[in-house]
């Protein structure tokens, strides 16, 4: 069945539009076909047809899609900052990095210390890192990682360091 077009006339109380009943009628039978359409849609997804897809952006397999699955925000940085989450910060001065404030389980920050010193900071804020208090200070030149957010009880932890 094709869209149902509902007439609702030129102006406001003109008579030309349709009448109460006729424009519901449309209206469920548009609705009951979009339902029925969404319901197939979700069992073909459950069935076998959801094994149509099986490669992404070089993911083979069962592929799981990611909203993360897009470019990074690349920030060069040379006074302290405040960091958001999903994006990834150059140091290039000595200076001190906060990660995010009130982060979700999952949320992550990609750092690169290309300051030429091993002095910068990452200060946790209020959470931890690594299940301390305090900031991390980034004794090493040309240290990358990415520090992901585990929860309360250790907070910020490393990921990939080198």
């Amino acid at each position: 069945m094709a869209r149902q077009h509902i007439l609702i006339g030129t102006v406001a109380n003109d008579n030309t539009g349709e009448g109460i009943r006729s424009a519901f009628d449309k209206s469920n039978d548009n609705f009951i076909e979009l339902y029925d359409d969404v319901s197939q849609l979700r069992t073909d997804f459950e069935g076998d047809d959801a094994a149509d897809v099986n490669s992404v952006n070089g993911r083979n397999g069962n592929v799981a899609l990611d909203a993360n699955d897009t470019l990074y925000s690349v920030f060069e940085v040379s006074t302290d900052t405040t960091a958001v989450a999903g994006a990834v910060y150059v140091l290039t001065a000595n200076l001190v990095l906060t990660l995010p404030s009130s982060p979700t389980v999952g949320h992550s920050v990609k750092i690169s210390n290309l300051s030429q010193v091993d002095t910068c900071q990452v200060d946790g804020g209020a959470e931890k890192i690594l299940g301390l208090s305090g900031a991390l200070t980034l004794d090493n030149r040309y240290s990358s990682f990415e520090m992901i957010y585990s929860g309360a009880n250790k907070g910020w932890v490393i990921i990939g360091q080198n």
